[in-house]
Protein backbone atom coordinates (compact mmCIF):
# COMPACT_ATOMS: atom_id res chain seq x y z
CA UNK A 1 0.00 0.00 0.00
CA UNK A 2 0.82 3.48 -0.53
CA UNK A 3 -0.64 6.37 0.30
CA UNK A 4 -0.10 9.63 -1.23
CA UNK A 5 -0.20 13.38 -0.80
CA UNK A 6 -1.33 16.25 -3.24
CA UNK A 7 -1.25 19.62 -2.81
CA UNK A 8 -4.09 21.76 -3.34
CA UNK A 9 -2.56 25.45 -4.97
CA UNK A 10 -3.65 28.35 -3.16
CA UNK A 11 -5.96 29.70 -5.83
CA UNK A 12 -7.39 26.13 -6.10
CA UNK A 13 -8.71 26.07 -2.22
CA UNK A 14 -11.46 28.10 -2.81
CA UNK A 15 -12.53 25.71 -5.36
CA UNK A 16 -11.95 22.52 -3.54
CA UNK A 17 -13.78 23.59 -0.96
CA UNK A 18 -17.19 24.89 -2.41
CA UNK A 19 -17.27 21.67 -4.15
CA UNK A 20 -16.79 19.83 -0.61
CA UNK A 21 -19.41 21.64 0.94
CA UNK A 22 -22.07 21.36 -2.25
CA UNK A 23 -20.89 17.43 -2.41
CA UNK A 24 -20.37 16.59 0.64
CA UNK A 25 -17.70 14.51 -0.34
CA UNK A 26 -15.12 15.18 -3.39
CA UNK A 27 -15.22 12.05 -4.26
CA UNK A 28 -12.52 11.70 -7.31
CA UNK A 29 -9.31 13.19 -7.59
CA UNK A 30 -7.49 13.49 -11.35
CA UNK A 31 -3.83 12.78 -11.81
CA UNK A 32 -1.93 13.88 -14.87
CA UNK A 33 1.66 12.77 -16.04
CA UNK A 34 3.32 10.55 -13.63
CA UNK A 35 0.58 7.71 -12.47
CA UNK A 36 0.82 7.28 -8.89
CA UNK A 37 1.11 4.34 -6.68
CA UNK A 38 -2.19 3.99 -5.72
CA UNK A 39 -4.50 1.30 -5.41
CA UNK A 40 -8.07 0.45 -4.04
CA UNK A 41 -7.57 0.83 -0.03
CA UNK A 42 -4.64 3.84 0.17
CA UNK A 43 -5.53 7.12 1.14
CA UNK A 44 -4.97 9.74 -0.56
CA UNK A 45 -3.72 13.25 1.45
CA UNK A 46 -4.59 16.69 0.16
CA UNK A 47 -1.91 19.61 1.59
CA UNK A 48 -2.97 23.16 0.69
CA UNK A 49 -1.98 26.17 2.80
CA UNK A 50 1.26 24.02 4.07
CA UNK A 51 -1.03 21.61 6.15
CA UNK A 52 -2.73 18.62 5.52
CA UNK A 53 -6.37 19.15 5.75
CA UNK A 54 -8.67 15.99 4.59
CA UNK A 55 -8.21 12.85 2.90
CA UNK A 56 -10.13 10.30 0.52
CA UNK A 57 -9.88 6.61 1.03
CA UNK A 58 -9.73 5.09 -2.55
CA UNK A 59 -11.68 2.58 -3.70
CA UNK A 60 -10.56 2.69 -7.32
CA UNK A 61 -8.08 3.62 -9.26
CA UNK A 62 -8.61 4.02 -13.14
CA UNK A 63 -5.98 4.95 -15.72
CA UNK A 64 -7.23 6.55 -18.55
CA UNK A 65 -4.64 7.17 -20.96
CA UNK A 66 -2.51 10.12 -19.32
CA UNK A 67 -4.78 10.81 -16.70
CA UNK A 68 -4.98 8.45 -13.74
CA UNK A 69 -8.49 9.05 -11.99
CA UNK A 70 -8.66 8.33 -8.05
CA UNK A 71 -12.18 7.42 -6.75
CA UNK A 72 -12.92 7.51 -2.59
CA UNK A 73 -14.89 8.23 0.36
CA UNK A 74 -14.18 11.41 1.83
CA UNK A 75 -12.58 12.16 5.21
CA UNK A 76 -12.46 15.99 6.11
CA UNK A 77 -10.53 17.27 9.30
CA UNK A 78 -7.35 15.14 9.60
CA UNK A 79 -4.55 16.38 9.98
CA UNK A 80 -0.31 15.97 11.22
CA UNK A 81 1.38 18.02 13.57
CA UNK A 82 3.83 19.17 11.07
CA UNK A 83 3.47 22.16 8.70
CA UNK A 84 4.54 21.17 5.13
CA UNK A 85 5.80 23.29 1.90
CA UNK A 86 3.15 22.86 -1.40
CA UNK A 87 4.74 20.52 -4.60
CA UNK A 88 4.20 19.62 -7.65
CA UNK A 89 3.02 16.18 -8.53
CA UNK A 90 2.58 13.81 -5.71
CA UNK A 91 4.48 12.06 -2.87
CA UNK A 92 4.43 9.08 -1.14
CA UNK A 93 3.08 10.00 2.40
CA UNK A 94 5.69 9.80 5.10
CA UNK A 95 3.82 9.43 8.02
CA UNK A 96 2.02 7.34 9.32
CA UNK A 97 -2.22 6.71 10.26
CA UNK A 98 -1.15 6.70 13.87
CA UNK A 99 0.31 10.35 13.47
CA UNK A 100 -3.49 11.99 12.22
CA UNK A 101 -5.14 14.05 14.32
CA UNK A 102 -8.80 15.87 14.36
CA UNK A 103 -8.95 19.05 12.91
CA UNK A 104 -12.19 20.81 13.24
CA UNK A 105 -10.77 24.17 11.51
CA UNK A 106 -9.30 21.98 8.18
CA UNK A 107 -11.47 24.76 5.59
CA UNK A 108 -9.94 28.28 6.81
CA UNK A 109 -7.36 27.97 9.73
CA UNK A 110 -4.21 29.35 8.89
CA UNK A 111 -5.72 29.55 5.08
CA UNK A 112 -4.85 33.30 3.07
CA UNK A 113 -7.84 33.87 0.49
CA UNK A 114 -7.98 36.42 -1.57
CA UNK A 115 -10.87 39.41 -0.81
CA UNK A 116 -12.99 38.15 -3.55
CA UNK A 117 -13.21 34.11 -1.27
CA UNK A 118 -13.44 36.20 1.81
CA UNK A 119 -16.53 34.19 2.84
CA UNK A 120 -15.58 31.00 2.66
CA UNK A 121 -12.70 32.46 6.01
CA UNK A 122 -16.15 33.24 7.82
CA UNK A 123 -17.72 29.96 7.09
CA UNK A 124 -20.02 30.81 4.71
CA UNK A 125 -20.35 28.61 1.26
CA UNK A 126 -20.16 30.40 -1.78
CA UNK A 127 -23.79 29.95 -1.79
CA UNK A 128 -24.58 31.55 1.33
CA UNK A 129 -22.27 34.72 0.46
CA UNK A 130 -24.03 35.02 -2.67
CA UNK A 131 -25.48 38.89 -3.15
CA UNK A 132 -24.52 40.12 0.30
CA UNK A 133 -21.71 42.42 0.85
CA UNK A 134 -20.82 41.33 3.66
Amino acid sequence: MSDVVVTIPRAGWPGFISHSIAAHCPRTYDFYGERPPLIEGDWLFFLAHRRIRCAIAVYRVVPMGPLTRALGAFRPAVTIAERVDGFPGWRRAWFTMRELVEFPEWQTKGVWLPPSHSALAHGKSPSEHAGSNA
